[in-house]
């Protein structure tokens, strides 16, 4: 009987797992699509990305922002020309910030005076994430609420 039940259990196994491949099939085929993005998304580009020589790329796990481009995306990580590169779709994925209060975050809003600043998550309010910037010494320090949407969130 010790023997029987084995086989039995292979057999109810071999049946579930060509069932499963064929479901996984499907959803391979359903993920093999690029994802898509558009032009101010924020993005994660992918780990262990290669480059042409097989080295890895400098730019992995680094977050940036969706800029139009021709033949590839073009992400932006800061300011000046040596902070963008060009991916292809499925080199990226998306990315949401996950905001703590008194953590650090960098603004990544195209249209916000404050991009690529970095501040301290003050408070959650009903209109968004409170973030305070640091100023001179001496100085007021700056404010502003932003969307989840709208941050990068740091170590």
């Amino acid at each position: 009987m010790q023997q029987s039940a084995p086989a039995q259990t292979a057999t109810a196994n071999d049946d579930q797992d060509s069932a499963d491949a064929g479901t996984g099939a499907a959803d391979q085929a359903a993920t093999s699509q690029a994802p898509t993005f558009v032009a101010g998304d924020l993005v994660r580009v992918k780990a262990g990305l290669k480059g042409p020589t097989g080295r890895p790329r400098k730019e992995c796990g680094r977050v940036g922002v969706v800029r139009p481009g021709h033949l590839s995306l073009v992400v932006e990580f800061g300011t000046g020309v040596g902070q963008r590169a060009g991916f292809e779709p499925e080199e990226l994925e998306p990315y949401t910030a996950d905001p703590i209060v008194g953590k650090r975050v960098r603004v990544l809003n195209p249209d916000s005076a404050h991009r690529w600043q970095e501040g301290a998550v003050a408070a959650l309010t009903a209109e968004g994430w409170k973030v305070e910037f640091a100023g001179k010494p001496g100085s007021v320090s700056k404010a502003a609420t932003f969307e989840t949407k709208e941050l990068e969130s740091l170590a």
